[in-house]
């Protein structure tokens, strides 16, 4: 029953991304926060937005859920998920799915 736990895991990871990206239309304006500051490390909402976009587009979808499942990654490919999963927390820490 133990590849019923990592569907699910999977499944969770993947609905996850799927409402990170329903929310990414929802940052609008000029980069900045709701409280009127730039997004963490200098980046604002839109370029954190195109950055998930970005790697969206080159497939990090599949390599989160990868990784979610378990499986080994490429450091490469570890990376791509590293940089995603941090451009995430900080579009979600600075609110901007709020806008």
């Amino acid at each position: 029953m133990e590849g019923a736990g990592v569907r699910a895991k999977s499944m969770f990871c993947v609905a996850a991304a799927t409402s990170v990206v329903m929310f990414l239309g929802g940052c609008a304006g000029p980069g900045m926060g709701p409280s009127g500051f730039m997004a963490s490390g200098g980046g604002s909402c839109a370029s954190l937005r195109a950055d998930m976009n970005r790697l969206i587009n080159r497939g990090v979808a599949s390599k989160v859920d990868a990784q979610a499942a378990g499986r080994k990654l490429s450091p490469q490919a570890a990376a791509e998920v590293e940089q995603y999963n941090s451009a995430l927390e900080s579009y979600l820490g600075q609110g901007c799915q709020n806008q």
